[in-house]
């Protein structure tokens, strides 16, 4: 069964970060993820997820919009957690609880999401965290 363009992003939704088999599911061979840096392919793309889930065991979704444009799919939510593990190797677990607005653009071809641009109020969120001071 295929999926639809707008189905994969939200199977995205509903399994980052927690469950693996959506890089095999949704992603094809060369998939490509862009937000701090580019993350290449599946099993980096694991890699990803699982330090994300285990710095933020209660990561959520709230979805609020999707615009599909046949081939990109735009996704606005907001997501939270709270930071019990080490974040990106260098944001130290303070035990506190974010939430911030984001956007994702999903680029689709051949029933597989090829390529996730990711953009979010990062700055709120390392504030919430603690990580930085109000500027």
């Amino acid at each position: 069964m295929s999926l639809s363009n707008r189905d994969l992003a939200e199977l995205y939704f509903a399994k980052f970060p927690h469950d693996e088999t959506l890089a095999d599911e949704a992603f094809t061979d060369d998939f490509v993820f862009h937000h701090l840096r580019d993350i290449r392919g599946r099993n980096e793309f694991r890699e990803f997820m699982r330090g994300v889930s285990r710095a933020f065991p209660d990561f959520r979704f709230e979805m609020h919009h999707y615009v599909d444009e046949g081939a990109l799919i735009a996704a606005h939510y907001t997501f939270a957690g709270t930071q019990h593990d080490t974040f990106l190797g260098t944001v130290e677990s303070r035990g506190h609880r974010f939430a911030t607005r984001g956007m994702s653009l999903f680029s689709c071809r051949d029933g597989r999401i090829g390529e996730l641009w990711v953009a979010f109020f990062s700055l709120a969120m390392m504030q919430q965290l603690g990580a930085v001071g109000d500027i």
